[in-house]
């Protein structure tokens, strides 16, 4: 049984026509690859995900000189919360040690 897994790589900067043909032609000898779709902004492919992965197909157009946008992944609901526990503390106290720490006991 085959598992095809989509993914979409957004580019940098727009690819040229002779970019485009050279992606094309590595795509076509990469074997695990059902269907692709090659434009100026992104590329976006179906894989077998028992012969290939994400990571492995960013480096081999990494290798080509083709540059990704990174992904801003949204932090998550209990890193939201320390961070505005942090920043909340920091307005409340600055960057000061509290009382009890400088006591001499």
């Amino acid at each position: 049984m085959e598992e095809y897994k989509s993914t979409v790589f957004y580019l940098e900067k727009p690819l040229l026509e002779t970019e485009k043909q050279k992606i094309k032609v590595l795509i076509e000898k990469t074997e695990g690859i059902q269907s692709f779709n090659i434009t100026n902004e992104l590329i976006s492919l179906n894989y077998n995900s028992f012969i290939l992965s994400k990571n492995f197909l960013q480096q081999l157009f990494s290798k080509s000189g083709i540059l990704f946008k990174t992904e801003n992944e949204k932090p998550g609901f209990f890193t939201r919360i320390i961070q505005n526990m942090i920043n909340e503390n920091k307005q409340a106290y600055g960057n000061k040690k509290l009382d009890c720490c400088d006591l001499n006991h």
